[in-house]
């Protein structure tokens, strides 16, 4: 797949772009494969660009990128003094009715590249808002307050709520035939109603260099907007 970088600007300045990053594409280099990064394609655009921060690669959304020093040092000491607000949308395993649900469960980075709560893990503070909920699944809009690694999912998966697909923290593929009650199987194999975890960074609020409020919000991508409508549609509560 062929990524324009230009289609991907949602928001831009003299001083950034914020993206709506497809899921799929790592930010940077892979080790284990010689695929394009994020990096390579934004640098092949505008060779002054920096990534002011990272998304997993099968995660979509907002994504900031600094055009100068000047601007990447502006964005680095917002993120450190958590004064960047973060939305994430997930679909998640089972209906929820989260109301400014609070989870400040610490957590720990395993050599094995996954994440885990543990007593004396490092602070994170993530809150969890239901905005719909189904027989089956629920959106769920996430506010992470820190940015430890993994942080949503283990965290999701904490309140027994895992991220739709995320097989490392309990979640697993959807499919139709698990909540339409008059599915009728073919002779083929069923498809899944998405192929990666469901999750999507949906907005960035934030100062400029100027002292200017931008808020910006991501479209959600074709996968997650087509596992949205199944669900409204057959999965009901």
């Amino acid at each position: 797949m062929k990524i324009n970088f230009k289609d991907l600007i949602l928001f831009e300045n003299d001083d950034l772009y914020i993206i709506n990053k497809p899921a799929g594409i790592s930010c940077l280099a892979e080790h284990t494969a010689p695929t394009e990064s994020l990096f390579d394609i934004a640098k092949a655009y505008d060779e002054n660009t920096r990534l002011c921060h990272r998304l997993d690669k099968f995660t979509s959304g907002c994504l900031i990128i600094s055009k100068n020093d000047e601007a990447y040092r502006h964005v680095a000491i917002l993120f450190e003094q958590r004064k960047i607000g973060k939305t994430y949308h997930a679909i998640a395993h089972g209906p929820s009715n989260f109301e400014g649900e609070i989870v400040t469960v610490p957590l720990v980075k395993k050599v094995n590249g996954t994440a885990i709560w543990a007593r004396g893990g490092k602070e994170a503070y993530t809150e969890f808002n239901t905005l719909e909920s189904f027989g089956h699944y629920s959106l769920v809009s996430c506010q992470p307050k820190t940015g430890r690694f993994h942080q949503i999912s283990v965290h999701l998966k904490f309140l027994e709520h895992p991220i739709v697909a995320d097989e490392t923290y309990g979640g697993h593929l959807p499919y139709l035939s698990e909540v339409l009650r008059r599915y009728k199987p073919s002779s083929r194999e069923e498809n899944p109603m998405i192929r990666r975890y469901a999750l999507h960074a949906q907005a960035l609020s934030f100062e400029s260099t100027k002292g200017d409020l931008i808020h910006i919000e991501a479209p959600y991508p074709k996968d997650f907007t087509t596992l949205l409508k199944l669900l409204r549609k057959n999965d009901r509560a």
